[in-house]
């Protein structure tokens, strides 16, 4: 057994050496993980692929310094081209939607600025909202997630209004 010192974090640890290749760098897999996970970031990773990925048939582009950039710096394409358009960015409340309804064709052309409540009314004409869907808007309205036990609390009520409702028309 030799001694070596860790690369990443400087502990001395103890270990048989390779035979025949280079010396133990790093005391476990957690310090190797992180020295090589910090070099393998974006252009220096194997997999990257220019800073571009497809999502649900959206294209995402890394834009790390752009306000709308997801938290992994990434944009959504057709946002992006409607606000190069406009010459401003675009706020939470405003849908860009597909006129043919091709996600991946991003052409000004083929698309439109829209508020939230018009978009939901052309992809569920006809159909009556369901309360995920009346949520989620609220939601995109306020700006603001409903935090999970106001929820639970409505869901419950909700139940027992329901109950009372089925037992009272039943007499």
């Amino acid at each position: 057994m030799d001694t070596f010192t860790c690369e990443l974090c400087k502990k001395e640890f103890q270990a048989s050496p390779f035979r025949g290749r280079r010396k133990r760098q790093f005391c476990s897999q957690p310090c190797a993980r992180k020295k090589i996970g910090s070099e393998q970031r974006g252009k220096n990773n194997p997999m990257w692929k220019g800073g571009v990925h497809f999502k649900k048939g959206y294209k995402y582009f890394l834009k790390p310094e752009h306000p709308g950039a997801s938290k992994q710096g990434y944009v959504a394409e057709h946002r992006f081209v409607m606000e190069k358009k406009l010459g401003r960015y675009l706020t939470r409340k405003e849908v860009v939607h597909h006129k043919n309804e091709i996600r991946s064709d991003n052409r000004i052309e083929n698309l439109i600025l829209m508020g939230w409540g018009e978009h939901l009314s052309i992809h569920h004409k006809g159909k009556k909202l369901t309360k995920k869907h009346k949520r989620q808007l609220s939601e995109f309205r306020t700006g603001t997630k409903m935090p999970e036990e106001i929820k639970k609390k409505i869901s419950e009520t909700m139940k027992e209004v329901r109950k009372k409702r089925f037992w009272s028309s039943k007499k």
